[in-house]
């Protein structure tokens, strides 16, 4: 059985304080790390990311390729 506890307490702390218009779903799924196209979420729970975050990130989560080209990428840039 899933839990929701950490992910409901984190997203009526940010109710309080975002407009209900950036809400996409009313799910208690706050993401605290994901690889590929699996999600975790702050109560331990994975999940298959079948949207691909909406378009935003469809190579998915932490796609190696795309993490080294961005850290490479990040190294030019000054303190």
């Amino acid at each position: 059985m899933k839990r929701y506890d950490k992910c409901k307490s984190l997203v009526l702390r940010d109710q309080a304080a975002l407009a209900p218009c950036t809400h996409a779903i009313d799910y208690p799924f706050v993401v605290k790390k994901g690889k590929g196209s699996i999600l975790k979420d702050w109560d331990g729970n994975s999940y298959i990311d079948f949207l691909s975050s909406s378009s935003s990130l469809n190579l998915g989560t932490a796609n190696p390729v795309m993490t080294k080209a961005i850290r490479k990428q990040l190294r030019n840039m000054p303190e």
